[in-house]
C-alpha cells in the first residue's frame, strides 16, 4: 500500500515539475546545451543548428570559466514560441559526434563591465576584477 501512494505522490510531483516547467518555456527565449566537446566552437554549433533546421537563432554563446571552455553553451531564440520545436529538434542532436543535452534556461549571468576600452580602463577593469575569463563568451 505504501509503494502505491509513493508512486502516485511521485507522479504528482512529476506532473506539477513538468507544468511548472511549460509555463516557464512559455516566456524563455534561450536553450542551454550541455556536455559539449569542450574543443567546440560557436561555428561548430551553427552548424548543428542548421543541420537540424532551428528557427529563430539569434545568437551562440560559449561558456568559460577562467578563460576555458565549460562544455556549455546558450542559444537564443528570438520569441518563446520557437523554443518547444527548437527543444524537439535538439533531442538526438550532436557536435562532433558527441551527443550533448539541451534544456530551457534562464539568460546566462552577465552584466556589461562599466568601462574597458583603451588602456585606462583595462587597468580599472583589471583593478575590480572584471577581467576573469568568467561566464559567457569568457566575459
Amino acid at each position: 500500500m505504501n509503494t502505491f501512494r509513493q508512486a502516485s505522490r511521485s507522479t504528482a510531483l512529476h506532473a506539477a515539475r513538468t507544468a511548472r516547467q511549460e509555463a516557464q518555456d512559455r516566456t524563455r527565449v534561450h536553450i542551454q546545451l550541455r556536455g559539449l566537446p569542450r574543443s567546440a566552437l560557436p561555428s561548430d554549433i551553427r552548424r548543428t543548428v542548421i543541420r537540424e533546421k532551428l528557427t529563430a537563432v539569434t545568437d551562440i554563446v560559449l561558456d568559460y570559466h577562467r578563460f576555458n571552455p565549460t562544455g556549455r553553451a546558450y542559444l537564443t531564440v528570438s520569441h518563446p514560441d520557437f523554443m518547444k520545436t527548437n527543444l524537439h529538434a535538439l533531442e538526438n542532436a550532436t557536435v562532433g559526434g558527441i551527443p550533448f543535452e539541451s534544456y530551457s534556461a534562464p539568460p546566462p549571468a552577465s552584466g556589461p563591465p562599466e568601462r574597458t576600452r583603451g588602456p585606462k580602463g583595462r587597468a580599472e577593469a583589471a583593478d575590480r576584477g572584471l577581467i576573469t575569463g568568467n561566464g559567457p563568451r569568457g566575459g
